[in-house]
């Protein structure tokens, strides 16, 4: 492979990489330390924990009670907060799903699976 080649696979890879993070994530910071890839493992897990549980007080109608009305406004609003600031910056487990399950159709997806791989290796010992 010579070098122009390898430059067009690469802005591929990054094409395809916007396009997947666009829907799934806007400003996200991918870390560089190992310290940093576990934290951002932990992240993921809690964006997608917070997202289910939205998702079945929306489908089931359900209404969770923490004490007075006052209280369980305020930790519902905080945790739709955090969720929002989540989903700002951290991907969710869906992202690393399709990539692993679609890592075969494409070098340019191989390539950003290698470059998840720490991510997906984290998030996998902790769900």
């Amino acid at each position: 492979m010579n070098m122009l080649q390898s430059n067009s696979i690469n802005t591929k890879a990054k094409t395809i990489k916007k396009i997947i993070l666009s829907e799934n994530c806007r400003q996200r910071v991918k870390p560089t330390l190992l310290r940093d890839v576990k934290t951002e493992a932990l992240l993921v897990f809690s964006r997608t924990a917070l997202e289910r549980y939205f998702k079945n007080i929306e489908e089931i109608g359900w209404e969770p009670t923490v004490g007075a009305d006052e209280e369980t406004i305020y930790v519902y609003s905080s945790l739709k907060e955090l969720l929002l600031d989540l989903q700002e910056y951290v991907v969710n487990v869906d992202y690393l799903v399709e990539i692993s399950q679609h890592k075969t159709s494409s070098i340019e997806l191989r390539q950003l699976a290698k470059y998840e791989e720490p991510l997906i290796a984290y998030y996998d010992v902790m769900a």
